[in-house]
């Protein structure tokens, strides 16, 4: 009888192990962004914009102590796992065209009113016509990084 038992264990185990493993060797590791990173002119100037637009607020600055700041990371506080980075390592005056290269993306529910946020603080803002309903409104911060605002058409009641 034991030998039936220890026997039963042993071929669960092999059993177990070959349906485990194959899982554990195929399974994906995940991955997501969690940050975009942008090279400022003043730290200072861009944090007051982002958090006046966009409600970001400073979580962390490298170094972490003193006044030689040259990084900083804002979230908003309802998403505190994506990240806005802001550098500024040198003076060196940014390379021209640098926002031919990209765009921050914010999907939003109220692209109007963010806008208007950005508005106030000197930004030009260029709506796009949608064919879809869709709110489509693009103004570059002050280091002319393009930021286009998003926001989805709503089901109708």
């Amino acid at each position: 009888m034991r030998l039936r038992a220890k026997l039963i264990k042993v071929t669960a185990v092999f059993v177990l192990g070959a349906l485990v493993t194959p899982m554990l060797i195929a399974a994906e590791p995940t991955a997501s962004i969690s940050a975009t990173a942008l090279n400022v002119e003043s730290i200072e100037r861009s944090e007051r914009f982002y958090g006046a637009v966009l409600g970001l607020e400073r979580v962390f600055q490298y170094p972490a102590e003193g006044d030689d700041v040259i990084e900083i990371g804002m979230v908003r506080s309802d998403q505190p796992s994506l990240m806005l980075i802001l550098a500024h390592f040198n003076d060196d005056p940014l390379p021209e065209g640098k926002k031919t290269y990209g765009r921050i993306v914010i999907n939003t529910d109220n692209a109007d009113f963010i806008a208007a946020k950005a508005a106030e603080r000197g930004a030009t803002i260029r709506k796009l016509p949608s064919g879809g309903g869709a709110t489509i409104i693009f103004f570059d911060d002050p280091d002319g990084y393009e930021i286009e605002l998003y926001q989805a058409t709503t089901p109708s009641d």
